[in-house]
């Protein structure tokens, strides 16, 4: 999937705005779309980046504390 990037967005940004990845959808962005990570720390507005399809994020269950039990 190709994404545009808004103003001042970062990489971390971007992939919490699409999918909700954490550090390592992150890294899987930055592995697919080479040269990435030497723009600086925002992305130019526009900038098209590459997410890959297999890249989702792995929620695990939270358990859920309730204070009157």
């Amino acid at each position: 999937m190709q994404v545009r990037a808004v103003q001042d967005e970062s990489v971390d940004q971007l992939v919490w705005r699409i999918n909700g990845g954490g550090p390592a959808v992150v890294q899987a962005v930055l592995a697919a779309n080479i040269g990435l990570a030497g723009e600086g720390p925002q992305l130019a507005e526009g900038r098209i980046v590459t997410i890959p399809d297999m890249v989702s994020p792995t929620a695990e269950p939270v358990a859920l504390v309730n204070l009157w039990d």
